[in-house]
């Protein structure tokens, strides 16, 4: 009597395995040959190929967690009226960018008003 080992990726043990036919292939659903196909029809007709819908899906998730994010903490600050750490740095991050700015202006206007001086004095 054959051995009804089980079978461990697709290899079959001794005994029958009825997911190979006599060659030795393995036996494919009826179905997913069919499902397989009808999926790349559909691919085809939208006009765009596999990497395409993995860049338009890995899109569509950062843009559906941005909103999340987005929508917990405007209810956060809705329902307690303080601002979470990461707007509290974004708001300091800000009026640092802001101050360096007002000081890069004062010192452009002070080269230039240097320049007009110059240019005067040589006249």
């Amino acid at each position: 009597m054959p051995c009804k080992a089980p079978l461990i990726d697709g290899i079959s043990w001794g005994g029958h395995n009825p997911n190979r036919k006599a060659g030795g292939k393995e036996k494919v659903p009826a179905g997913a040959m069919k499902k397989n196909s009808e999926e790349k029809k559909m691919l085809k007709n939208l006009g765009i190929n596999g990497g395409t819908l993995i860049a338009c899906l890995l899109m569509g998730y950062f843009v559906i967690k941005w909103a999340v994010k987005n929508a917990i903490l405007e209810a956060h600050y809705s329902i307690t009226g303080e601002k979470s750490e990461e707007e509290k740095m974004v708001e300091r991050m800000m009026e640092e960018d802001g101050e360096r700015r007002r000081e890069a202006a004062e010192e452009n206007a002070a080269r230039r008003e240097a320049k007009k001086a110059a240019k005067r004095a040589k006249e």
